[in-house]
């Protein structure tokens, strides 16, 4: 894996081959392995500056850190990733980060943070008119209210 690294020219790109290496190693069920070369191209992209380098690796990692139970590092790594797009303006993104949140917030038993998320999410995703996204936020909500007691 090293080689195709070395092989894939700039900086950058070798960062954008840490984060498919990373995701593989997620998929694999190698979450600290995942989670290292996620570091990594967090690492490079900040050295750069690239801003929406670093917003594409932090939900991954958080994605890692939700399965491995550490919710806080997972939340503050998809909240930075959601700053950031809030920042450029991606609203698709946002949402998909608010999407994440809801997820962290209801697996922490926090029902009305996970309605707020989920709502501001929906929102997005109905005036953009992203029909998956409106949707996933529908089925937050329903899972939501069905367990709030």
């Amino acid at each position: 894996m090293l080689v195709i690294c070395e092989d894939s020219g700039s900086d950058q790109a070798r960062a954008s081959v840490m984060c498919e290496l990373g995701s593989v190693a997620f998929q694999e069920g190698l979450y600290a392995e995942g989670l290292e070369w996620h570091t990594t191209a967090l690492n490079i992209f900040r050295y750069y500056e690239n801003r929406l380098g670093e917003a594409s690796v932090l939900p991954q990692m958080g994605l890692i850190e939700k399965r491995q139970g550490d919710f806080d590092s997972a939340e503050r790594h998809i909240t930075e990733s959601l700053r950031i797009f809030e920042a450029v303006n991606d609203e698709a993104s946002i949402g998909q980060a608010l999407l994440s949140l809801t997820s962290i917030a209801v697996h922490q038993h926090d029902y009305e943070q996970g309605r707020i998320l989920s709502h501001r999410a929906l929102a997005l995703f109905e005036k953009l008119g992203l029909s998956q996204g409106v949707l996933k936020a529908k089925n937050n909500l329903t899972f939501i209210e069905k367990h709030r007691g």
